[in-house]
This record gives C-alpha cells, structure tokens and sequence, in this order.
C-alpha cells in the first residue's frame, strides 16, 4: 500500500489531477473476536471487504491497514469522490446481515476521507487521515467524516 500511494502521488503531481484517500475503521471489531472468536471475526471481515469492494470503481484499489482497518485510494476522483464513496461504503456495511457460526452478526464502520494536496507526502496523507478517523470515533462512532 505504501508504495502504491507513493506511485500515485507522483502521478498525481505529474499531471496535476486529484488524488483521494479513505481510511476507514470497524467499530468495536476487537469486542467480536473476544465474544464470538477469530473464525467468526474473519468471516464478518470478508464479507465486509466484499462490501466495500463492491462500492468502489474498477480503478479505486482497497488495502486492508492494520487489523480492522482498510484503506481505499481513489484515483483521479471526480466532484466529493471520497466523501461519496465513504458514505456508500458506510451505508453498504450497515446494511449487512453476515452469517457466522449460526450468528447473525451486523458491523458498523467509521470512515474518514480526504484529498490529496500538493506537497502531500505518503505518510502526511495517512497521518491526516489517520487524525481525521480518531476525531470522527471521539464524537461518535458509525459516521463518516470528510475533510
């Protein structure tokens, strides 16, 4: 992942179009895995990743970051791309029902986006957003935040 937004981030200074970051965490994960175990923790993240896969465009590209964190960097974004797509990834995890060990479980997520400015390094960008995400789930948690 580190690589790849580096790429990206010369590309986009390179031709001067925009760059958008979402970062994105589950609520209360570490509470399932506790409860329910690992096998169940690891079903709800795959389903959970097939539903943010499924909100993305063929060129956004999702990474998960850390345990039960994911990343998604859109490419050449166009109008409130990150601020869309972090509400429809929000929507889309909510309305999950995931089946798991005769568990029905349902997860939410917290996500911050933001937009690439010029001078922006790797780590500044993931910093912001790292930032932005802790100030959403301080206020309250199952939102989004944009910036």
């Amino acid at each position: 992942m580190d690589e790849y937004l580096k790429h990206q981030i010369l590309v986009s200074e390179r031709h001067n179009t925009p760059l958008s970051l979402i970062i994105a965490d589950f609520d209360l994960f570490s509470s399932v895995n506790d409860t329910f175990g690992h096998v169940v923790g690891d079903v709800i993240l795959k389903n959970t990743t097939d539903a943010i896969v499924n909100c993305t465009r063929d060129g956004d590209v999702v990474f998960g970051y850390g345990g039960e964190e994911f990343v998604v960097i859109l490419i050449n974004p166009q109008g409130v791309g990150a601020d869309f797509l972090a509400e429809r990834i929000w929507q889309a995890v909510a309305a999950l029902e995931i089946e798991a060990l005769a568990h029905t479980m349902r997860i939410t997520v917290s996500a911050a986006g933001l937009q690439f400015f010029p001078g922006d390094i790797a780590t500044m960008l993931l910093a912001r957003a790292d930032e932005q995400l802790y100030k959403r789930k301080i206020l309250e948690r199952n939102r989004t935040e944009t910036a």
